[in-house]
């Protein structure tokens, strides 16, 4: 008895950029399946691991018809493409008809299974990878189309020389360098790498119960709240340095492109986060109530924040209230970090190569580095 009878039925639908259509947007998936037979027994075992490795283990499972688990999660983006190694193994689906192609294959395999990619994957019509902004490209007709939001298409512009040479000052660039230094370390910090979970129990009745809450510690939160608090409280480091980058910024584009993630930043900040029903109540006004209400930077609060965080906890429950918090933190932190790469790339250049001032302040990781003098040997 053949050991593919034992494997799964492995499928991968794969986004098409399809150019001989009239109109390729949207994309349209074509299937692609894996022909175990063909492979080694070391590219078997190689899929089957990374297989498992994707699957989701479920903790808590409802009793009944009427019960649902919810699962909601925060967190960084995590990217497994290993996959993509084994991309040439893959044969196309004849005439895309998955019905007849499983029929043919009814009862020779063990379960029917999809390929998961965690990030958007396109191929053009000859099974070419192509990107979301080569896509755009191709519609719009231009060169170096400017997607909102989409750092990568701004950073295909290349470094810019500046403009207003003369107004350049050591303030601006020590605004600019702090901007840079505080989303590094939020990207590198423990909070930022330990994910927000909560896991309710819904029933059809209305009734609910929380299952699990599992959140960054009070350490890990407590290393980044003073820069989220430069960032978006009385420092205005992101407007700040949007707008000292904006002001030399010798392009357009850039300078659009820098606006619209500024406005949206400060829009942000002061509207409600989605999903979640605050009452009405702000991100500003969440993050703060846990700032100053909840004791983590001052001791005590002078304007009614503790009673807010009392009573908001007291409406949500403390699991619900910390999963809001965190978002409002993540949300705003998406936004600094689209912005990160395009003000970084010309403030490099303009440092480096238009004799710009560079940053007065020492930056905080060279501040608190140590040295250890080397012993002679005897």
């Amino acid at each position: 008895m053949s050991a593919e009878r034992f494997l799964p039925v492995l499928l991968w639908p794969i986004s098409c950029f399809d150019r001989r259509r009239k109109n390729p947007l949207p994309v349209y998936n074509r299937f692609f399946w894996l022909d175990w037979s063909t492979l080694t027994p070391q590219q078997i075992a190689e899929i089957l691991a990374i297989i498992e490795a994707q699957k989701e283990r479920h903790i808590h499972s409802p009793s009944g018809l009427e019960e649902s688990v919810i699962t909601m999660s925060i967190g960084a983006e995590t990217t497994d493409t290993r996959m993509l190694n084994y991309r040439h193994l893959f044969t196309e689906v004849p005439e895309n008809n998955i019905e007849a192609f499983w029929n043919a294959r009814e009862g020779r395999n063990c379960g029917f299974q999809f390929v998961r990619i965690s990030r958007e994957y396109f191929e053009d019509e000859t099974g070419t990878p192509i990107s979301n902004y080569e896509m755009i490209q191709h519609v719009s007709g231009q060169e170096f189309p400017i997607i909102v939001g989409n750092a990568e298409s701004v950073l295909r512009l290349g470094a810019i020389d500046p403009v207003n040479v003369d107004d350049w000052s050591v303030e601006r660039a020590n605004t600019i360098a702090q901007f840079l230094d505080v989303v590094q370390r939020i990207h590198r910090s423990a909070w930022y790498r330990s994910p927000s979970v909560i896991t309710s129990l819904s029933h059809k009745s209305g009734d609910g119960r929380l299952l699990e809450a599992d959140f960054p510690d009070d350490e890990k939160t407590m290393s980044i709240l003073a820069y989220f608090r430069q960032l978006h409280a009385g420092d205005r480091l992101v407007v700040n340095a949007c707008d000292a980058y904006v002001h030399h910024a010798g392009d357009a584009h850039k300078q659009w492109w820098i606006s619209e993630r500024k406005q949206t930043f400060e829009s942000l900040v002061d509207s409600p986060p989605m999903p979640f029903n605050t009452d009405g109540k702000s991100r500003r006004e969440i993050v703060r109530m846990f700032m100053y209400g909840a004791g983590l930077l001052h001791s005590c609060s002078n304007h009614g924040d503790d009673v807010a965080l009392d009573d908001f906890i007291a409406k949500h429950g403390k699991h619900k209230m910390i999963m809001i918090f965190n978002s409002c933190l993540m949300d705003l932190y998406r936004i600094a970090a689209s912005i990160f790469p395009v003000i970084r790339q010309d403030y490099q250049h303009w440092l480096n190569n238009a004799g710009f001032a560079p940053p007065s302040r020492v930056s905080i990781s060279d501040l608190f580095a140590g040295f250890s003098t080397p012993t002679k040997s005897t």
